[in-house]
C-alpha cells in the first residue's frame, strides 16, 4: 500500500517512452488543474513524471480514480500515486500557472502583482458582492476542457468563444492555462452554469480543424468535481 502522504504532487509511471511536458500536461489536464509537470527519465521502455496539481484535492481525485487504469489519450494503464518528495516538481520543471492579473492591461497592476483599488478585479469583485450578478446555479455547472488554443489565447479570447452561445460564466469562469512567459499552453477551462448551453457549445466547436492543422477540443473536464 502507498503509505506517503496525500499532497498536490503526484508519481505517474507507465507512461509512453515518448511523453514530453507538453503530451503529459495535456493527458491530466483533463482530469484536475496542472500547475508543473517534470518528466523523469526513462526505465525499462516507460516514461514517468511528477506531476502538481492546483489542489490536493485534485491529486487525490486522479491517485483513486486513475491508478491501474487507462487515461484519456492513453493506450495502457498508468500507475499513479502521491509523490515521496512533493517538492521537488520545482526543479527543473515547466512552470505553468493561470494569469493572476493580465499583464499590460489598462491602468492595471503588473502580472503576478498586488490588485489595488483601482483595478478591474477591484471593480469585479465589488459588483459581485453588492448583488449584481445573477445567481448562478452550481447544480446546473458543467466544467468545460478546451485543448488546441493557439499560444497567443487570453482568458478574454476563451470567454469569448462560448459568450455566442449564451453560456453563463462566472466573472473568473473561463481560464486558459499559461507558461512562465505568459504565453498559453494550448488548454484552457471555462465553467457554464447551463448544461443545455454547454452542450451545444461543445457539439459545436469540438473537433475542429484549426488554421495551423491541430484539432480543437471541447468536451466536459473528467473529473467535474474540482476546478
Amino acid at each position: 500500500m502507498d503509505m506517503d502522504p496525500p499532497s498536490d504532487t503526484i508519481w505517474v509511471g507507465n507512461l509512453p517512452m515518448s511523453s514530453d511536458e507538453s503530451f503529459i500536461w495535456t493527458v491530466f489536464a483533463a482530469y484536475g488543474v496542472v500547475l508543473r509537470v517534470r518528466p523523469l527519465p526513462v526505465s525499462k521502455g516507460k516514461g514517468a513524471a511528477i506531476i502538481q496539481l492546483g489542489t490536493t484535492e485534485d491529486a487525490t481525485w486522479i491517485v483513486q480514480n486513475l491508478n491501474g487504469k487507462v487515461a484519456q489519450g492513453l493506450s495502457e494503464p498508468i500507475v499513479v500515486k502521491y509523490a515521496k518528495n512533493p517538492t521537488g516538481v520545482t526543479t527543473g520543471g515547466l512552470a505553468i500557472t493561470t494569469k493572476p492579473v493580465t499583464a499590460g492591461g489598462c491602468n492595471g497592476a503588473a502580472a503576478g502583482g498586488t490588485v489595488g483599488v483601482d483595478s478591474i478585479e477591484a471593480v469585479l469583485a465589488t459588483l459581485t458582492k453588492n448583488g449584481a450578478y445573477p445567481q448562478l446555479d452550481r447544480n446546473n455547472l458543467v466544467k468545460v476542457y478546451v485543448s488546441g488554443l493557439p499560444a497567443d489565447a487570453t482568458d478574454m479570447d476563451l470567454y469569448r468563444m462560448f459568450a455566442p452561445f449564451g453560456c453563463p460564466i462566472g466573472t473568473s469562469g473561463a481560464t486558459v492555462m499559461t507558461r512562465e512567459d505568459g504565453t498559453c499552453t494550448g488548454v484552457g477551462f471555462v465553467d457554464v452554469y447551463d448544461a443545455t448551453k454547454a452542450q451545444v457549445a461543445m457539439a459545436a466547436m469540438s473537433g475542429t480543424t484549426l488554421p495551423d492543422g491541430r484539432i480543437l477540443r471541447v468536451q466536459p473536464k473528467r473529473n467535474q468535481g474540482h476546478h
